[in-house]
């Protein structure tokens, strides 16, 4: 505002002044003198959200007022809005200028959870020139700080870790299942096609969907995953026998309280296979799986909008093993049985495109053990016909491992900071159900619903599988 001749700023005044981040700030130019009397006010603002700030013992400078006559008198109360900028004010002859000097609050120091104190962390490391320091800098309220820590935090890269080795489960389950199942002997629960010559094939489509509460402020998931599983199995003599399979899955998934979302693509293959002594079986295997997987979040936060992408590559490989105790029961069994697994989840490393709070990590490495103890059932019965069985399991699943998975992550230019995912369930209530149609002697046809159940924690998955013998 230029004015030809003097100002007069009196008792009750406010002059306004708003700055931004390229340095600029609104400016009084008087040809005159410039007078502030007792009692005048000086309101300090952003403008559109932004201005530019420094670390501890840094400055920048602002010219706010401008009197060829000269400046008198000093303003009562200077009032600013920033959580990490100090005002202060220099008064020279003709010219007013506005200090902004970061504070001493540590952008921790709003933070509330662990997250969101980790990448305020980081966020400390980093050039104060970048644009991501300087919208944080102006941030005037702790839930505004709080809000860009949990946007800048990068915390679906942890979270997906955690999705994967679920999912890893479904695998296992295949493997299982089919070890389990009817077409491999005489009894569905008796250890595997001992003395039987046949070489079976199979080809299993599977769906599941599945959601996970957040807690300690990490973000809750909801997920989708489709796949189709093909495998044989081969004789080996003496009543062992082994199997191979290969197979193609998609997992998609949202963490909707950070703007994330994410999917995969995942190529699989596993050996299995075991032998049957008088009703005790034992059944093992493993299985590798080579996934692309791709990230997608917006980071929105006053006077901030970026969308951000990412794909990387991870490997999951796992082995399992299984023993059960056959007893028969009329036209049935049921079989008490202990299951133990181990995966291990080797996340690529990877720099996010798309903007300025581009997140950059150099891999992750997650490992973690499982255990189920339970009982599973089964009858068989005639239907117009057809040779039917129905066949079930629950069992108790309780995890090994120390802590949610973790994602090292560093904005540009910033240190490492550990964001956590979405925890792991570490007891659950696991329960299978399942129908098995003979459609001939070399042929059947199996449906089947399996549940995953823990508190904040439930996953749905349903199968269909055909098998062939020959």
């Amino acid at each position: 505002m230029t004015v030809n001749g003097d100002v007069t700023l009196s008792n009750g005044s406010t002059l306004e002044v708003e700055v931004d981040a390229d340095g600029n700030a609104d400016l009084l130019d008087a040809s005159g003198a410039v007078t502030i009397q007792s009692g005048a006010s000086l309101s300090i603002k952003p403008e559109d959200g932004t201005a530019r700030g420094t670390r501890h013992g840094y400055e920048t400078e602002y010219t706010i007022v401008s009197a060829d006559g000269g400046i008198t008198g000093t303003f009562d109360t200077v009032t600013d809005p920033f959580a990490f900028l100090d005002p202060s004010l220099r008064y020279g002859a003709t010219d007013l200028i506005l200090v902004l000097t970061r504070n001493n609050t540590d952008f921790s120091s709003l933070a509330h959870t662990r997250n969101q104190r980790v990448a305020a962390e980081g966020l400390e490391t980093i050039d104060p020139s970048s644009p991501v320091y300087a919208a944080v800098i102006v941030l005037e309220t702790g839930e505004q700080a709080r809000a860009a820590y949990d946007a800048l935090s990068g915390e679906v890269h942890a979270t997906a870790a955690t999705l994967l080795m679920e999912d890893g489960g479904l695998l296992r389950d295949a493997a299982l299942n089919r070890q389990r199942g009817p077409s491999l002997g005489a009894g569905p629960l008796d250890g595997g096609p001992a003395g039987r010559p046949d070489t079976g094939v199979w080809a299993q489509g599977y769906g599941a969907w599945g959601q996970r509460s957040g807690a300690g402020g990490v973000a809750g998931i909801d997920s989708k995953t489709g796949g189709i599983l093909a495998g044989v199995d081969i004789p080996l003599g003496d009543g062992w026998w082994g199997g191979a399979m290969l197979g193609y899955g998609h997992t998609a998934f949202d963490v909707d309280d950070r703007a994330s979302s994410g999917d995969a693509d995942l190529f699989h293959v596993g050996v299995y296979g075991g032998k049957g002594w008088d009703g005790l079986s034992l059944r093992m295997g493993a299985t590798y799986s080579r996934i692309a997987l791709d990230t997608e979040r917006a980071v929105r936060f006053t006077g901030f909008s970026e969308t951000l992408t990412a794909d990387r590559g991870a490997d999951l490989g796992q082995t399992f093993v299984e023993l059960g105790q056959r007893i028969p029961m009329g036209r049935g069994a049921i079989e008490p049985f202990g299951t133990v697994a181990m995966a291990v989840l080797r996340t690529g490393g990877f720099s996010e495109d798309g903007g300025d709070a581009a997140l950059s990590s150099d891999g992750d490495v997650e490992v973690r053990g499982f255990s189920t103890l339970g009982v599973a059932g089964e009858t068989s019965f005639d239907v117009g016909g057809l040779d039917v069985t129905v066949n079930g399991r629950l069992g108790w699943r309780h995890l090994y491992g120390s802590g949610a998975p973790t994602a090292d992550l560093h904005l540009s230019g910033g240190d490492d900071f550990a964001v956590e995912g979405v925890d792991f369930a570490r007891d659950s209530l696991v329960a299978n159900l399942g129908l098995t149609v003979a459609l001939g002697a070399q042929s059947e046809m199996s449906v089947s619903y399996s549940g995953n159940h823990a508190s904040g924690s439930h996953d749905h998955g349903g199968s269909l599988r055909l098998v062939g013998r020959f």
